[in-house]
């Protein structure tokens, strides 16, 4: 499966444009309970927070690793703000391809 998502991911190329070469995190549990955590549970953060909270901890105390964090679900917003992710630096790409500052969204709808 690893090498499954890797290889899409060097795959992707949007008129000329791919991304970035870096780590891929995976989860290391089973597909079983990946898909129990995902689908039963409907807890798809969790992966996300421990994963990120383990990178952070390879930090110094009081250092913010990650400038800024993208996702397309509100989980994904919940997961970087648990791990400390300012506001005005998570992105979402909503479901027409744009991406949206949450800290702007939220601005608006108050």
């Amino acid at each position: 499966m690893a090498d499954m998502t890797r290889g899409y991911l060097h795959w992707v190329n949007e008129r000329g444009t791919v991304l970035p070469q870096g780590p891929v995190l995976l989860s290391p549990s089973s597909l079983f309970s990946a898909l129990h955590r995902e689908v039963i549970e409907k807890k798809p953060e969790k992966f996300k927070i421990e994963c990120l909270t383990d990178i952070k901890n390879l930090f110094h105390p009081n250092t913010e690793p990650f400038y800024a964090a993208f996702g397309n679900r509100p989980t994904d917003v919940y997961s970087y703000k648990e791990v400390g992710v300012s506001l005005n630096r998570i992105f979402t790409v909503n479901p027409k391809g744009e991406l949206v500052q949450e800290h702007a969204k939220t601005n608006i709808s108050s």
